[in-house]
């Protein structure tokens, strides 16, 4: 089965990749070395309007999204705004 992120996490660092769909695990991991670099005011100025609001946590929440990935040896994950299901559904297709 595949990895679904329901929750906002998961739409944020879809929103930074530009991605429709799954979003890569190595993508994960570029996203999270570049924001853990960055301070929070740097990391706005990055991407203001995916990042405003999270700007302090962004890079907290993407080194846990890697930690799932890793755990689960998932090369990728499917974010959705329709729960578990919705999700589900949207990797079978």
């Amino acid at each position: 089965a595949p990895l679904v992120a329901t929750g906002s996490v998961g739409l944020v660092m879809a929103k930074l990749a530009e991605a429709d769909g799954a979003v890569d695990a190595g993508t994960v991991r570029q996203w999270r070395d570049r924001l853990l670099a960055l301070t929070p005011a740097e990391a706005l100025a990055l991407a203001p309007d995916v990042l405003a609001g999270r700007e302090d946590v962004a890079a907290a929440a993407l080194l846990c999204l890697a930690a799932v990935l890793d755990r689960f040896d998932a090369d990728h994950y499917i974010p959705t705004v329709g729960g578990l299901r919705h999700g589900l559904a949207l990797g079978a297709s």
